[in-house]
């Protein structure tokens, strides 16, 4: 798929980035890991989705919970300076905090 803005990468490129600086000298990259990190990053940089006219729509939070991130990983786009910010946030949070939010991001949603 073609990026409408030709600076914006996938999410999938943007995870597969991301996982040796979040988790330095980790080589098992499992499936259930990359959702993880996928999770991690919708929480902190805007996912957009290119519309079939090539117009760019953010995704909410109610079209994340709807399916696992990597399914569409490649359909999902974002900036690569949201992203760079993204990392750097994740390295310097403690691993309580990272597991924190995650717990928070994956628990009921309040209607």
């Amino acid at each position: 798929m073609r990026s409408p803005d030709p600076t914006m990468i996938s999410l999938r490129a943007g995870v597969a980035a991301s996982l040796p600086r979040i988790f330095p000298g980790e080589s098992v990259r499992e499936p259930k890991l990359l959702d993880v990190v996928a999770l991690a990053l919708s929480e902190l940089v805007p996912i957009y989705r290119a519309e079939g006219d090539g117009a760019l729509r953010r995704l909410t939070d109610g079209d994340m919970a709807a399916g696992r991130l990597l399914r569409d990983a490649d359909a999902l786009l974002v900036f690569p300076d949201d992203l760079e910010r993204a990392i750097t946030r994740l390295q310097a949070e403690s691993p309580d905090v990272a597991r924190a939010r995650l717990t928070l991001r994956q628990g009921p949603r309040a209607k």
